[in-house]
């Protein structure tokens, strides 16, 4: 899971940095890529998903946005790819440390969809296995653990202490390398790419991708087009399309753009956004959520059903949605999550107004054994129910322990907005 602090810009996805877990889990993560599961071709939709990882660190928002470029990777090729979060991760931190962003010594591990759009098309995607081979055999990336422990280190007491270390970009990088332990190899191609200070990106005139360093317009993906409605293979660059302004990264320009969409507040406005994301995962399209989580309220078997009776440890957390399960459709009841509905007519009633969404089925990031669901779900996954996700939750504060303050609480909606394709 990806936590936030309560009160906080609730746009960037942050853990809980201490919630206390069984070991190789954190507190709320986004895991990603790896080989397909074919699990998506056991839903109610038809999402190609790439296997679950584990995070070590808090940066969910990388796992949820490499696992959404494999999908739709994989939808254009019918390939795998694995996609390093351990990459984009490493230029979040370059981008913050260069840029002076760095508060208390501490980087800042949280971001969001819309960040790792921009990282993206900035300085391209590797493959797990050229930048951090280990993390391409194992759920959990123990890099990532180690990597952060020595860049906080460097940060306050080490060669990044002090400000004009910081804006060294060639000295960053090198405390950067050293940090993530990089091989020479890698050290070399990001060199050959971006030069040893950075004085290029692939945003800008020079840089040239390579073996390793590839461009998200390199990578084929299929997408509806909102104007012809006929569905065509574009790239990955055109899915991210361009952000509107610096300050907002989650809305993006581009005909084929995916776009940050807010969970609104009626009955009615609510069943239309649903109808929406509907219409996006029958088309097999990996929508991401964004979503407040409670840990009192997640049940044994992997499911948040209600908001609980009373707050737990609590973050934000970003995720990828793969199905869903819909009842009260007209003329067919339910429609279950985990079996794959082929019926124009059934998938169109669905999207009735009478028809009841009762939860999302999501690909999380908190590995393949933590609470289970049964099958037919896929291991990794875990069930939003709308009645937890339309609250209200009480949001609260966290101590030292990752546990809600008594007295700093306030009424919350869990659910916050997903991330679209164009035309939706």
């Amino acid at each position: 899971m990806c936590h936030i602090a309560p009160m906080t810009n609730w746009r960037r996805f942050l853990l809980a940095s201490l919630l206390t877990f069984p070991t190789g889990l954190v507190a709320a993560g986004c895991s990603s890529a790896g080989e397909s599961t074919g699990a998506g071709e056991d839903d109610v939709t038809n999402v190609k998903q790439s296997s679950v990882k584990d995070q070590s660190t808090e940066n969910c928002w990388t796992y949820a946005s490499m696992g959404w470029a494999e999908s739709l990777y994989e939808t254009a090729t019918g390939k795998n790819i694995d996609l390093s979060e351990s990459y984009v991760t490493y230029w979040h931190w370059y981008e913050q440390i260069t840029a002076g962003a760095v508060s208390g010594g501490v980087i800042e591990e949280g971001g969001s969809w819309g960040e790792a759009a921009d990282l993206m098309l900035k300085y391209g995607v590797m493959a797990t296995k050229d930048f951090v081979p280990q993390d391409a055999t194992k759920e959990l990336s123990d890099r990532q653990t180690v990597a952060v422990k020595a860049i906080n280190e460097a940060l306050k007491s080490g060669d990044l202490r002090t400000g004009a270390a910081r804006r060294d970009r060639a000295k960053v990088r090198q405390v950067l390398d050293k940090a993530w332990q990089l091989t020479p190899e890698v050290t070399a191609a990001l060199d050959a790419t971006f030069g040893a200070d950075v004085s290029k990106t692939l945003a800008t005139a020079g840089a040239t991708a390579s073996k390793m360093v590839q461009r998200p317009a390199d990578l084929p993906v299929k997408l509806k087009n909102p104007s012809t409605k006929r569905t065509d293979t574009v790239t990955l660059a055109d899915a991210l399309g361009t952000h509107k302004s610096a300050a907002d990264q989650e809305h993006r320009n581009g005909t084929f753009a995916w776009n940050d969409v807010a969970y609104p507040r009626t009955k009615q406005a609510r069943r239309d956004f649903l109808k929406r994301v509907q219409r996006a995962l029958a088309d097999g399209n990996p929508v991401v959520v964004n979503w407040e989580v409670d840990f009192n309220a997640l049940t044994a078997d992997g499911k948040f059903l209600e908001p609980p009776a009373k707050p737990g440890s609590q973050g934000g957390h970003v995720v990828l949605a793969v199905d869903y399960q819909v009842e009260n459709v007209p003329g067919f009841g339910t429609l279950p999550a985990g079996v794959v509905e082929t019926r124009p007519a059934a998938l169109e009633a669905a999207l009735a107004d009478q028809a009841i969404v009762t939860f999302i089925r999501i690909k999380n990031s908190w590995g393949t054994t933590y609470h289970p669901l049964p099958a037919p779900a896929a291991a990794g996954d875990h069930d939003l129910y709308l009645k937890y996700l339309n609250g209200p939750i009480q949001e609260c504060d966290q101590d030292a322990n990752g546990n809600s303050k008594p007295g700093t609480c306030v009424k919350a909606i869990p659910f916050e907005s997903v991330v679209l394709p164009a035309g939706y």
